[in-house]
Order: C-alpha cells, then structure tokens, then sequence
C-alpha cells in the first residue's frame, strides 16, 4: 500500500498542519492515477474552496474557486459525475446558499448553479446518472445532468443523517435518520423521491453506510452500550437489524469511514482508538448472511502494510504508526486509597468505572475524600481495560450493590462479600446475552432490565432465530423472566421505592407507570405533541424519589429539561433553578 501525505506548504512538514485551518473534505482518484481532493483553505482572513490534483508522479496542482467578494465558500463534497467533475460548495454571508460547480475536466468550467439544496453533506450518482444529494437541511434532492433539481424529499431534523450509497444499479434511495440513541429510521425513496418504505432499528449509530444486491445494507458507525462503542450494523431485507460491534468493547467510539475494497465483501474501515491512534482495519461480511450470535463481534486488528518511498515536491511520506504491540495501554493509576467495608454512616456516592481495573469508587461527602472499594477485585470476571460494557446500582433498602457486565452479574454488601448471580434465561439464550439497563429493586429481590438478543440456538421458524426485544423482570437470585413491555427502548427504567410499579419510556416518549403484571396505571407525555421524526420530547434518565412519592426525568432536545410528577401522575411541572442572573 503506497501512502504519502501532502502539505499545502512544504514548510509544514512535521509540524501541525491544523493550525493553519486548511481542511480536505473529499477526493477521488482520476483514470489516469490523479488524486483529486477538494476542501477549504484560509487566506488573509478569508475561507476559500480549494481543489488540489497530485499526479501519479506526485506532481502538485492546486486552484481556489472563483471568490464571490467578501462571501466565504467551503467546498464539502467533490466526486467524479456525468463525464466530468461535480464541487459542492456552501457559501456564507448574506447569500448563505450552495453551489453547484460542473467542471469537464479539472480547471475546465461547464456550469455553475447556486441553491440551498447544493449545500452538500453528501452525494452519489444514481443509476439513471441523476445526482442523489443529502443537504445540511436535511433535504434529498435528485438533480439532472443540466444542473436542475427535479425532485426532492424533506426528512425530519434528527441527530444524524446519512445516504446509503448503492454498490448494485439503482434508482432508488435509502436514507438512514437518527432520532435519537436509541432509535433509527430508514426511509426509501422511489425515482421521484417519494418515500415507499420505513424501517426502524434500535440502537444503531450513523456515519456512513451502502445498500447491497441482496436488499440489505450495511452501516457504519456505533451502538450505545454504557456509552458510544464502534459498531458495523446489518439491516437484511427481512428488516431485522443485527449489530456487529468491534472488540474490544469501548477501545473506539466510531467508524469514522468506511469503503468497499477490491475483494469481494469486504470493508476497510478507519477508527479512532481511546488513546489517540488511528487505525485502519478490514472486515468481510458475507452476503445473505444469518447472524449467529457467536459471530456478532469484529476485532480491531490493523492489517499488515507496506510502506513505499515516493516523495515529490509537496508530499512526504507518512511514517507507520501502528504499534505492533497492544494499542491499548492502561492508563496510570491514581493511587487511591483502597478499602474493604463502606462508610457506615457517612453520606457517600458510588461510581462504577473501569479503567484501570473494575472498580466502585467511594466519594465520602462527610469527610471530603475519596477512596476504592475494591469489592469487585475478585468478584468480576474481566479485569482489563475495555473488557466489557458495565452497568451498577444501588438498591437503598438492602444497602447492596448491584454489578454486571456481559459475562456475570453480582451483589455486593457494606462488608465487601459479594455474591454471584445466576439470572435465568429466556429460551436457550446463552447467560446474560444481550442484556443491558440493569436496575434494582430498593430491597434488592428483583431486578429489571432490558433484553435485545436473538435465539438461534432454540427451534425457530426462520433462520434469524427467535427474537427477545422487551423490558423483563425476575428475582435476583433467579426466577422465569416475566415481560413488563415490549419493543420499547428504556434509557434506564426505575423501580418504584416499594417494589409494586416501574417506570419507563414508551415509543411516543410517554412516561409509562406500570404494575409487575405490565398494567398500565398511568402516563404523562412532558414535552409537545409527540411527532415522528422529532426529539423535541426525547426523555431520559428517570428516577424516583427515596420515599416514592414523586418521580423525575430529564425531557426535551437538544436541551434537557427537568421534569417532576406526582407518583399518581398529578402535577406535572419543570423544575428551574434559579442562580445569581435569575431563573433558568
């Protein structure tokens, strides 16, 4: 693999090229060996977009779009269209628009157009040799090889929006909408950009993604599991949705990008890692595929590369920064105080972490320290940094600690002894697969979570296997999982203080009491009507009061509101707090 690194001013080699603002947003390369990049350059105060060709021999050409005066422009997306070369570009100022520029060749003009729709985030080539393009409003747009828009589709303002690029001819378009972490969308779209289809998924984050031959698709990005973890997810044309997430767990938060490479099904893919480096790894996804929970993991493991000498003028070679040993270093410990028993009356909190090691640290708010409860040390089977999502707590009538990762679950006392928990299992679903959003009762009998797996192991009618996607309780020590939802995405359900009733969230963001038969026994929805596409009522983080009499959430997008309500349902308000320049 030949790799080499280009510097808009030789002058920066080896330095921080960031520092000057320059950026490269896209390129391609050229039927001749070209490298064509495009993206935005700064000069005397002013953001300009800039193309930039490297020859094959490294030869160096570069040219700023016309300026439109004093109007900033930014070139985000460049690629190879209708026997020429597409730039969008977004201009600033008070024309605040896009701009389309359709060049024969590179430095040859064939036409300029200007619209808020050429305010690309992205774009691709149909089949029909339309443009498919994804704005910063979230509007798709079909553009003809004139320059003329002639059809278009509105989508809902969500926290991430992709195009999913077709590797098979087609018209059609898929477009994936996240509304929120827990809930993504996918659209298509006919020739006309009507929409004819929508799938949604749980849990799937968004970069970039393709649509298959097969119907399928393939998408980039991260799954939530405690927190933002690198995921490639599957939606099969049976559209179930299977998530293949990199291990080890946490070591990265996303995809970044992704391309198709000349073997056939497979990816390379471009990761940030945890501690700084940047990786590029390859995975194959076989066609048709089932998804055997055995295999719904990817390691992050860099694949072997050459490194060729090629310099030109302007362009360096890059030095190899894989560490052949583990990428993965274990930060320093903070050397804290270690004890075995709690603070038996002092006010405290606990917080689970994992890095280094599996720990409860213990903030004494009497004493003002802090120290490590290091009950886990022997209890928790993984050890090691990135091991494993997590998830604690505490049940406040027992004064027991509850503690789980993926592969065991544990209660833990004041005095440091811990008991291991043997949860039953729905099925022949392997122990604790695909568990997650652990909370406990306030006497620590019952535990409630959220179970999102599928059951190949069991019979089932088709080859994905049965599917388990509820909110479920049973005993701590072990009892049949019962059902109290289904289909419903928790961001963390809670118990009610007396044992008798849950919360949670439902799918129109309605806060939902329910009995341990499921009953409903009342809801209140805290933000504006619910609308699809909207988050403006997203809700998060419910908690009940020590004495149960009241119950509280975070509501609302993009600003979290608090919420409080009557354990009754009553008197729904929001909670402001006032500080020296008034109420907020």
């Amino acid at each position: 693999i030949k790799r080499w690194e280009y510097f808009d001013d030789p002058s920066l080699v080896g330095k921080d090229s960031t520092l000057v603002g320059n950026r490269f947003s896209d390129g391609f390369e050229l039927d001749d060996g070209t490298t064509f990049l495009c993206g935005t350059r700064f000069r005397e105060g002013h953001q300009l977009g800039t193309t930039v060709q490297i020859s094959a021999a490294r030869a160096v050409t570069s040219q700023n779009l016309k300026s439109l005066g004093a109007h900033d422009t930014a070139i985000t997306k460049c690629l190879r269209w209708n026997q020429g070369i597409v730039l969008l570009a977004g201009v600033a100022g008070d024309k605040n628009t896009g701009w389309l520029v359709m060049l024969d060749s590179p430095g040859k003009l064939r036409y300029v157009r200007f619209g808020e729709e050429f305010r690309a985030v992205d774009a691709y080539e149909a089949e029909n040799h339309d443009l498919i393009i994804l704005s910063s409003d979230n509007r798709v747009s079909r553009v003809d090889n004139a320059g003329r828009v002639v059809a278009h589709y509105d989508i809902a303002n969500g926290s991430s929006t992709i195009l999913l690029h077709p590797l098979m001819p087609t018209d059609a378009v898929r477009v994936a909408l996240m509304l929120d972490t827990f809930k993504t969308v996918f659209l298509d779209l006919d020739q006309n950009l009507t929409q004819v289809a929508e799938v949604s998924a749980s849990n799937v984050g968004l970069k970039m993604g393709f649509q298959l031959a097969d119907r399928s698709s393939i998408i980039f990005g991260s799954t939530f599991s405690g927190y933002a973890t690198a995921n490639v997810a599957r939606l099969y044309a049976s559209k179930l949705t299977t998530n293949y997430t990199l291990q080890p767990l946490h070591a990265a938060g996303w995809v970044e990008a992704a391309t198709t490479t000349p073997s056939p099904n497979e990816y390379a893919m471009l990761v940030n890692l945890m501690d700084g480096d940047t990786i590029i790894f390859w995975a194959t996804f076989t066609p048709n595929a089932g998804s055997h929970p055995g295999k719904q993991s990817v390691g992050i493991t860099p694949k072997p590369e050459s490194h060729e000498s090629n310099a030109g003028p302007g362009v360096t070679d890059s030095e190899d920064s894989v560490n052949d040993d583990s990428p993965f270093p274990t930060p320093p410990n903070k050397h804290l105080k270690s004890i075995t028993n709690l603070p038996p009356h002092d006010q405290i909190v606990l917080e689970a972490r994992s890095m280094p090691r599996l720990e409860i640290g213990v903030f004494d708010l009497t004493t003002h320290t802090e120290s490590k409860w290091n009950v886990l040390g022997t209890a928790a089977r993984e050890v090691a940094v990135g091991s494993g999502s997590q998830w604690a707590d505490w049940a406040p009538r027992a004064r027991k600690l509850f503690f789980a990762t993926q592969q065991s679950a544990h209660l833990a006392s004041p005095d440091g002894t811990t008991e291991e928990l043997h949860l039953q299992m729905p099925g022949k679903l392997p122990h604790l697969w695909g568990m997650s959003s652990y909370t406990l009762s306030s006497d620590a009998t019952r535990v409630a979570y959220q179970l999102n797996a599928r059951d190949v192991w069991a019979p089932h009618t088709d080859r994905l296997g049965t599917l388990y996607d509820a909110l479920m309780y049973q005993q701590t020590h072990g009892s049949p999982p019962i059902d109290l939802a289904h289909g419903d995405p928790v961001p963390t359900p809670a118990w009610r203080p007396d044992g008798a009733a849950r919360a949670r969230v439902n799918s129109d963001d309605d806060v939902v009491v329910s009995d341990l038969s499921g009953r409903t026994l009342w809801s209140v929805h805290p933000g504006p009507p619910h609308k699809e596409g909207s988050v403006a009522d997203w809700v998060d983080r419910i908690k009940w009061n020590p004495t149960g009499q009241q119950l509280a959430f975070l509501a609302g997008a993009p600003g979290l509101r608090l919420f409080v309500v009557n354990a009754d349902g009553t008197d729904l308000h929001q909670v402001r707090f006032k500080s020296s320049l008034g109420c907020r």
